[in-house]
């Protein structure tokens, strides 16, 4: 027997009225009758229930399953939704380290060795306010050292407690003999916390499990990767180095894909992969771009509106470049249509021969030891294993202009 879906609330006071009417003394179903004012109210409810039960019914299908429900269809599988991670780093990866500006450890202690020990707070703001880590192990600062990496992690689980470098400047340890002059600093990137598995990501990962457990194919591999904390996609070069080989391109949520990162993805990749064949995990070929835009503005915007608006404009170009993927194009209409839809007090950008004053574009030589810096005039199309990104190196890579 095929299942009947849900009946519409037309449809079920339609046939109740039909049976009253001719199975039954009751002969007034007339608007306002009582009869019709009780079927109207248990069809409504039975209406309901057929809502209901369809959308439960559904659940139990992995393309509309979600939450709690899709966790059921995992545990049938043997796999789990991924939890959240406290975003960490190693002492060997050289990320996060205590210093003096000038001297040594030991001028901070009286000549002797400092010790820090597991626990002790760093953050971003004074006081140990705003993002905190904490010291992962105690480590000894020699006296005769100047710097000395430690390991750290967030004390907060998920994405929220990633950082870009520069920004944990701050600790409240100062159990050595001077007080003070006892510095902190991340110099890289720390971007390993993973929020809880999305419905979807969990979807993915179900749906491919029966591929993936036979290992040394691409979708096994690709699952692998997925789940290493801070990789947002993936671009395969299948023979990248002849037969037998293959490349993984790790794209992050940052445009510049930390080591650990790919540490972390060459690993996964060798858990998973056959036999005398050979993957690599690689970040890909990172090619800069700045922009120098002339503003002409309406009438009405004041000199702080402008300034607002300015780093609007900057943000607008940063988020719409630093989200391009791998070998993705950069449309030069796109950046024009994001600098517009600014803000409606921009009158103008450039002039009606060249819209954006100069677009430049910095690539990665062959050995990655340098970049060479050209002009864009139109569209770019980069190569397959080719990201865009703002330049890094410059201090001001979005530089506004206002029209005079």
């Amino acid at each position: 027997m095929p299942l009947v879906f849900e009946k519409t609330y037309d449809q079920l006071q339609a046939e109740v009225m039909s049976e009253l009417t001719s199975s039954t003394n009751i002969t007034r179903v007339t608007p306002g009758s009582k009869a019709r004012t009780l079927s109207q109210v248990f069809n409504r409810k039975i209406n309901g229930a057929y809502q209901d039960f369809d959308i439960n019914f559904l659940r139990s299908f992995l393309p509309f399953a979600q939450g709690r429900f899709l966790e059921y269809l995992g545990d049938m599988l043997g796999i789990q939704r991924l939890g959240a991670t406290r975003s960490t780093s190693v002492q060997t990866a050289q990320q996060v380290k205590f210093y003096v500006d000038s001297g040594t450890f030991g001028d901070l202690n009286s000549g002797n060795d400092i010790f820090i020990p597991a626990g002790v707070q760093i953050s971003t703001l004074p006081n140990n306010e705003g993002i905190i880590y904490r010291v992962a192990a105690g480590v000894l600062l020699p006296a005769s050292a100047t710097e000395q990496y430690i390991s750290v992690e967030a004390v907060q689980d998920g994405t929220v407690a990633n950082l870009g470098p520069d920004n944990l400047t701050f600790t409240t340890f100062n159990n050595y003999t001077s007080g003070t002059g006892l510095k902190v600093n991340n110099i890289d990137l720390l971007t390993t916390g993973r929020d809880v598995e999305s419905d979807n990501n969990y979807r993915f990962r179900i749906n491919n499990q029966v591929l993936s457990s036979e290992k040394a194919n691409e979708t096994s591999v690709r699952l692998a990767l997925l789940v290493v904390p801070g990789v947002s996609n993936i671009v395969v070069r299948p023979f990248a180095r002849g037969i037998g080989t293959f490349d993984f391109l790790i794209q992050t949520v940052i445009p510049n894909t930390p080591e650990p990162v790919i540490s972390a993805c060459q690993q996964a990749i060798n858990a998973v992969q056959a036999y005398g064949t050979n993957g690599r995990a690689l970040r890909p070929r990172l090619t800069g771009m700045s922009f120098q835009v002339t503003i002409t503005w309406r009438g009405d915007a004041s000199t702080s509106e402008r300034s607002q608006i300015k780093a609007n404009i900057a943000s607008a170009l940063q988020d719409y470049v630093n989200n391009l993927a791998i070998g993705e194009d950069f449309i030069y209409n796109e950046a024009i249509q994001r600098i517009m839809q600014v803000d409606n007090k921009i009158k103008n950008i450039g002039t009606a021969a060249r819209a954006i004053d100069v677009v430049s574009i910095y690539r990665e030589s062959k050995l990655r030891d340098n970049k060479l810096k050209e002009e864009l005039l139109t569209d770019y199309t980069p190569s397959a294993d080719e990201r865009l990104i703002i330049e890094e190196s410059l201090t001001s890579p979005i530089i506004l202009i206002d029209r005079n």
